[in-house]
């Protein structure tokens, strides 16, 4: 591996500014080959209409970073406010400082409406987070806090001063001096005979990649992006005067990419020069070889050439003594800018013609096409300047806004404790007097109060004097009357004044002064007239409320009532109810009431003095019973279960089909598929078990979708409660409900927690739990009259399950559920 460094060009003219084969009229007169699609490179080709050099390029441009850039890619197409008014002449009452804090929350509460959007933005000060002195000497330990306090200034202090420094630091250019590599190698394809299916015409490649030695960076920067231009040169004499020159110049709709590559056809080896135009940022640029020996500058930015041209003025004071805006011009002065004198502000504008663009970096390479020549590879090292790391760790730094949420909450946090502590110690003060003196306390307090009233609602004198007569017998009264008289005596006199000055002009004084006086008669009419129809309607919503409040104690007043239940009716104006813990009862009912009405099993009111029967009252359903009927249909299916056909039939066989269709056990004259033998009651029930997953919930939910029933889930678990006699209460009105909505589905999953076999000398846990299951039974038995009322039940575990709830005349119809098989699948 050769390694050879670049040297720069002498001339700052640009290179062959009136040649560029890209522009429109120059076409290539040579086949260029197609690039293969898959190369991570960018083709330079000469592809009319490709390229544009422009004049000049922007300072500060920014270019988007991507993958590969492409050398010819076409161009685009075209206040807390508010005091409280004082009456002119009225004294300003004192107010007691325990009291000033309570009128000033009252006061906030009071103008929250209007001042709602700027109390959420109510800055904080320092001083708010300060405590008292007086907190101070009555809890010592508080100076742990202000030591704190003291020490947070401090590191606020610290930070905000670090804060500007950065600030200042980045404003200034920081870079660094890196390596760049550049590596130039070249391939050659010879040609074909014209029957094998390759290119015919030999040809040959060349790349021109580049990175950075030893980069720390985890993102690696691309090769375009260190370059403003890229001018490849190939010999005049094999290519002509108007194909020889591939050009590449930065556009804002650049890619980057990681290098370029040129193709030509070609046999022989080419002698090339790379033109390489630095891409500085900021910009920099090459001074007038007269004005750079006198500087000692050859290349710089804008900046640090102005900085250069200052020193040397001051350090050979050229600088005017008298007027300091001025520059006297010496020798070599004169001789660069022309002229004796100059004012300061005129030097950019003179220092513009004698800046140049910088030279560009030439490396010259010889394209060959000998095999032996293929791997080798052309390196060369230039010094570049990027950006120092150190730059976007203190961009991050200050625009890191990770923990200002959590400090501003901090914050708000200490000056709410502050607030507290602040109200606290004013409380304890109030608290304190009133210990030392109560009586003399609460007199004063009294007195701070009746001022803080005076001072809220702008009354003027003592109205709890004014109400006694004594107060018109003071010596000042028979004064006050006649200073009054005398001021109303002086206003009539003025107001005829005016109107005689009117009536002698012409005007109409008089007749205008007594409509003034029928238009403010007619307002205090039309006020008095608004304040009856609102006196009215207050008197018609009190006479409602006076309504409603005797006719609430006249039922207070009334007598009680029993509460009963039905039995069953006796004739048109009699019924059996029975009330407990009485007994039963053969009771009246009253006219009002229709004894169709009166069902069995419904609950009633009966007078307290004659047992009449007045009123019938709604079935009393425990909440958590309600909660157990299932509203929402549920939304599965028989499709949905998979491999229980036989078990899909058996109970569409009991429940399904006696339910959506009982005309036809009636038209056959049979009695409808039962759970048990038994003709005493009409229900209709599984049991439904298997080990667990294999579709019993499933299959339930199904049921309750493909009929119009009533469907009521509960959990076995649901009905074990830990007083005694709750759980046989909720299974008694678990039913109650079942009937009232029927027909109707009662699904009991895990009936084990509540069915399992009966031990001798249970606890009390498992004597409550038999209770449970005894009502079941007794509910299962049907007793009471019922219709349309169908049992399912679910249980993992039938082997532990009393033999009391599967003997025939109960549940005795049980389907299995295998486990899943592949049928199921």
């Amino acid at each position: 591996m050769a390694s050879r460094s670049g040297f720069p060009v002498n001339s700052s003219t640009p290179i062959n500014p009136s040649m560029n084969p890209m522009n429109p009229g120059h076409s290539s007169a040579l086949r260029m080959p197609a690039m293969p699609q898959n190369s991570p490179y960018r083709g330079m080709g000469s592809t009319p209409n490709q390229y544009h050099q422009r004049p000049s390029m922007p300072p500060n441009r920014g270019m988007p970073m991507g993958g590969m850039g492409s050398m010819g890619s076409p161009l685009p197409g075209p206040s807390y406010s508010g005091g409280m008014s004082m009456r002119p002449g009225m004294p300003q009452a004192a107010m007691d400082p325990t009291r000033k804090r309570l009128l000033q929350q009252q006061q906030q509460q009071q103008s929250g409406g209007l001042m709602g959007p700027r109390r959420g933005v109510k800055r904080r000060k320092m001083a708010d987070k300060v405590l008292p002195q007086r907190i101070r000497d009555l809890v010592p330990e508080s100076q742990a806090y202000m030591d704190l306090l003291a020490f947070e200034r401090k590191l606020d202090q610290t930070i905000a001063r670090k804060r500007m420094e950065i600030q200042e630091a980045i404003k200034k250019p920081i870079a660094q001096k890196r390596k760049l590599r550049i590596y130039i190698s070249n391939t050659y394809t010879p040609g074909k005979p014209e029957g094998e299916e390759a290119e015919k015409v030999a040809s040959w490649e060349l790349r021109v990649e580049g990175k950075l030695l030893e980069d720390p960076g985890k993102q690696k920067r691309k090769f375009s992006s260190f370059f403003k231009s890229l001018v490849i040169e190939l010999d005049k004499e094999l290519y002509g005067p108007d194909n020889h020159l591939v050009e590449w110049h930065r556009m804002p709709t650049t890619q980057e990419t990681d290098g370029f590559q040129v193709k030509r056809p070609g046999d022989v080896n080419v002698k090339c020069t790379l033109l390489l135009m630095l891409d500085h940022q900021p910009p920099q640029y090459k001074l007038d070889p007269r004005l750079a020996r006198l500087l000692g500058v050859h290349t710089q930015t804008r900046a640090s050439i102005m900085q250069a041209l200052w020193l040397y003025i001051k350090n050979n004071k050229l600088q005017d003594c008298h007027e300091k805006e001025y520059i006297n011009c010496n020798r070599y002065f004169r001789q660069i800018f022309g002229c004796p004198r100059m004012r300061f502000s005129d030097i950019p504008m003179k220092l513009a013609s004698l800046l140049q663009h910088p030279d560009p970096i030439v490396i010259n390479h010889n394209i060959s096409v000998d095999p032996n020549d293929q791997k080798k590879t052309a390196c060369f090292d230039i010094d570049v300047e990027v950006d120092d790391p150190l730059k976007a760790q203190m961009t991050s730094f200050l625009s890191s806004t990770t923990n200002q949420q959590e400090i501003a909450a901090l914050e708000m946090k200490i000056h709410e404790t502050i607030e507290s502590i602040n109200q606290l110690k004013t409380q304890r003060d109030f608290m304190l007097s009133f210990s030392n003196n109560p009586q003399e306390f609460i007199q004063d307090w009294l007195k701070s109060q009746s001022r803080d009233l005076k001072l809220m609602t702008d009354t003027v004198g003592n109205p709890e004097e004014e109400r006694r007569t004594e107060f018109y017998h003071s010596t000042w009264v028979t004064e006050a009357v006649g200073r009054y008289i005398f001021t109303k005596v002086q206003q009539r006199r003025q107001e005829l004044e005016q109107m005689d000055i009117e009536e002698s002009k012409g005007g109409s004084g008089l007749r205008q002064y007594y409509l003034s006086k029928i238009e403010e008669l007619q307002l205090t009419v039309n006020d008095k007239s608004q304040n009856l129809r609102r006196l009215q309607a207050q008197r018609n919503e009190l006479n409602a409320k006076v309504r409603l409040l005797r006719e609430e104690l006249q039922l207070l007043q009334e007598q009680g009532s029993y509460v009963g239940e039905v039995v069953r009716a006796m004739d048109k104006k009699k019924v059996l109810v029975k009330v407990h813990p009485e007994g039963k009862f053969v009771v009246d009912v009253d006219k009002n009431i229709d004894i169709n009405d009166v069902t069995p099993n419904c609950r009633v009111a009966l007078r307290n003095d004659s047992y009449t029967l007045h009123k019938i009252l709604p079935n009393k359903v425990d909440p958590l019973v309600s909660l157990m009927m299932v509203e929402k249909v549920p939304d599965s299916t028989y499709e949905m279960i998979g491999g229980l056909d036989k078990q899909i039939k058996e109970i569409k066989e009991v429940i399904e089909l006696p339910v959506k269709h009982p005309e036809l056990f009636e038209a056959l004259g049979i009695a409808q598929p039962k759970a048990s033998d038994s003709m005493a009651h009409t229900y209709q029930g599984v049991l439904l078990y298997g080990p667990p997953g294999t579709g019993k919930t499933l299959l339930a939910r199904a049921v309750a979708h493909h009929t119009d029933c009533t469907f009521i889930r509960v959990s076995g678990s649901e009905l074990v409660q830990k007083f005694i006699g709750e759980g046989a209460r909720m299974v008694r009105e678990l039913f109650v409900m079942a009937r009232e909505h029927a027909p109707s589905i009662i699904f009991m999953d895990e009936i084990d927690s509540i069915g399992s076999s009966r031990l001798e000398g249970g606890s009390g846990g498992d004597s409550e739990v038999q209770r449970t299951m005894l009502e079941l039974l007794n509910q299962l038995d049907g007793f009471e009259a019922t219709k349309n009322i169908k049992v399912i039940m679910a249980t993992n575990r039938i082997d532990i399950l009393d033999s009391a709830l599967l003997r025939p005349g109960r549940i005795d119809r049980k389907i299995e559920f295998p486990p899943p098989n592949e049928e199921a699948s």
